[in-house]
């Protein structure tokens, strides 16, 4: 039904629709019809916010947005791998093979090469890795993630330069000045080798040298008790087998010490290793030989603290406490019996009476005092040395006191040879290196194992160098090359991947 709009107005009972007078009623519908609801908007309240972005304008033609603006960070899956760098990694591993050569074979491992020539297998190797070297930074620059080496073993490097440079240019220039030059060279050359260890892994380069060194046990046992006779070889300079007892004692304790803590070797080998090293030197009878063993196993194992864990630490002191008197009467009783035991025996603790005048202190002490006295009558020997290639035992008379050979060319101690080649400036330079190598290298000792073991082999051989030819030798100086190397590539401020 309809209503007509007139007639709001004509009943007295449409005066008032719900609650709102006539008047009210028709302005009401007036402003329904004409005014639209959207004209009237509400504001938002603080509860209803209105987010801008939900109307974004895009960009037009006038408004480009560049995106290089906002660049991407490259993630794992954007890196690009290295190309591998063979010659490096070669060049590094042939470095450390030649002292390793060294530690293997002894005295005639270290000339096997070209007889008649100062051409050897293991100078060739580092030279052949030396070159490898120089190739590959000349290509490619430094290597990434290679920290150099400290700045004690930089500064001791450069002093041994400093020596060497004071012999070469007092020397002779000969063949036996390079031979005594090659010392002082492979010292300076200690950085280089750092470097080699840690491209190759001080982890591996700590296998090859306990293999080398278990390599080294096994023949010179067999060669102390008969087993293995020398065998002269065309490329070798010595007979093969040839043994040299203070450094080959010294490396059976390199042996001993690897052995201890080498888990990856089966216990019977370990075992084997360790009881036929010790045998062999205490059957051949050097004293030197006996004392560098002993240091190098007492350093690893003090710098391994093995007494501090609470639960094996006990159980591990009683097995030494039993194990040393044990090993003390197996040694008498074998002596007893052995005639090759019984005069190793009276070797390690007899006195000048049994061993000859040429091998006891007392002689040693007489040419080491000759040799200083006729340096020291010259002003010009006594502060420069009389260099390279000098001929300082025979001119000083010392060799009576020592083998009364003509080949003998060295004091039977390094302190007293470089004194005679470098006099006291010369002396002082090299001598300061090895004493800085030697206590930083100590202050290392608990930072890593090849750190401990490298500290242990410098103890031990620069002991047996002060009373033997070691340091003036190749595999002596090439061994304790590696050895530094060995320490300073642990280094816990610049090699962080340990």
């Amino acid at each position: 039904m309809t209503v007509p709009a007139d007639s709001l107005g004509d009943g007295g009972e449409m005066t008032e629709m719900r609650g709102l007078p006539r008047a009210g009623l028709r302005d009401a519908g007036r402003a329904s019809v004409l005014a639209p609801t959207t004209l009237v908007p509400t504001p938002p309240g603080p509860t209803t916010p209105v987010p801008t972005t939900l109307v974004p304008t895009p960009p037009g033609p006038t408004t480009p947005v560049p995106t290089t603006l906002v660049p991407t960070p490259p993630g794992p899956t954007t890196l690009v791998p290295r190309a591998p760098r063979t010659a490096l990694h070669a060049g590094a591993a042939l470095i450390i093979a030649g002292p390793l050569v060294a530690v293997a074979g002894g005295r005639w491992g270290s000339y096997i090469g070209i007889p008649g020539t100062p051409v050897f297998l293991a100078d060739l190797l580092v030279i052949a890795g030396l070159a490898l070297f120089a190739l590959d930074s000349a290509r490619h620059g430094s290597v990434p993630g290679v920290a150099r080496s400290p700045r004690v073993l930089r500064t001791a490097a450069t002093l041994w330069v400093g020596a060497l440079a004071l012999g070469v240019m007092r020397g002779t220039g000969d063949l036996l000045a390079v031979r005594d030059a090659l010392p002082f060279a492979y010292l300076a050359l200690t950085p280089v080798l750092v470097r080699a260890v840690r491209i190759v892994g001080r982890g591996r380069v700590l296998r090859w040298v306990t293999a080398a060194a278990a390599v080294h046990s096994v023949w010179f046992g067999a060669a102390v008790f008969g087993v293995l006779p020398e065998i002269s070889m065309p490329l070798a300079g010595i007979p093969v087998f040839t043994t040299r007892g203070d450094f080959d004692g010294l490396v059976c304790g390199i042996a001993i010490a690897t052995m201890l803590a080498a888990r990856r070797v089966p216990l019977a080998v370990r075992l084997g290793i360790i009881v036929l090293s010790a045998a062999a030197v205490m059957a051949h009878g050097s004293r030197a030989g006996l004392v560098a063993a002993l240091l190098v196993v007492a350093v690893t194992v003090v710098g391994a603290r093995p007494f501090r864990d609470e639960r094996l630490g006990p159980v591990r002191l009683a097995a030494v406490f039993l194990a040393l008197p044990m090993l003390l009467a197996a040694f008498v009783v074998a002596a007893r019996s052995s005639a090759g035991w019984a005069r190793g025996f009276e070797r390690l603790v007899a006195g000048p009476a049994v061993e000859g005048s040429s091998n006891t202190t007392s002689a040693r002490v007489d040419a080491w005092e000759s040799i200083v006295a006729h340096v020291a009558s010259d002003p010009w020997s006594r502060w420069l040395g009389e260099g390279f290639g000098s001929s300082f035992v025979a001119d000083s008379g010392a060799l009576v006191h020592l083998s009364g050979d003509a080949a003998v060319r060295q004091a039977h101690s390094f302190v007293i040879g470089w004194f005679a080649m470098l006099g006291i400036v010369g002396a002082t330079l090299a001598l300061s290196a090895v004493a800085a190598v030697l206590i930083a290298s100590l202050r290392r000792v608990r930072t890593a194992r090849a750190a401990r073991i490298g500290a242990a082999i410098q103890v031990g051989l620069l002991f047996a160098a002060l009373v033997g030819v070691i340091l003036e030798s190749p595999f002596g100086y090439m061994t304790y090359a590696l050895a530094v190397a060995l320490t300073f590539a642990a280094d816990p401020d610049l090699d962080h991947a340990s």
